[in-house]
């Protein structure tokens, strides 16, 4: 008990680090509700931001919070009925300013993505990779953008 309840104070305290570390507003609100709504379903989300975040140049932050946010909630989806273990996403933002922005969602069990999210990354120049490896049943989404789109 104890040490779940320490391993809970240091996911309170890396997540609260990264959403320092991501100067833009708007995202450090929406991966704070994002944390409460994987929580309700029993997924831990962990945030780890690479430098400091700047929005690419291509997207506004509303549309990239709303395309981010079909993301999880696809993700979400698919863990909601998995095993405790298998609930986690591992949320990695490596941004440069002026150069490419790189989201990196790490799970299990998610095979594709919907061909929308496709269609919303490529209006705003953004590309999307998903490795799936069928043994581990590892995830790994990709989402970039090239920091001279426009």
């Amino acid at each position: 008990m104890l040490v779940q309840y320490l391993d809970h104070l240091l996911q309170e305290r890396n997540f609260m680090q990264a959403s320092i570390e991501i100067h833009e507003p708007m995202l450090a609100a929406f991966l704070g509700k994002e944390r409460h709504v994987c929580q309700s379903y029993g997924v831990s989300l962990t945030v780890e931001c690479i430098g400091h975040y700047f929005t690419p140049e291509s997207i506004s932050g509303y549309q990239l919070n709303r395309i981010l946010n079909m993301i999880f909630d696809e993700i979400i989806a698919v863990l909601k009925d998995k095993p405790s273990a298998d609930k986690f996403i591992h949320f990695q933002i490596h941004s440069v300013i002026g150069g490419t922005t790189t989201f990196t969602l790490k799970t299990k069990h998610v095979q594709a993505m919907p061909v929308d999210i496709v269609k919303q990354l490529k209006m705003n120049a953004g590309t999307l990779a998903l490795q799936y490896d069928p043994d581990t049943s590892k995830s790994t989404i990709i989402v970039t953008f090239q920091g001279d789109a426009l």
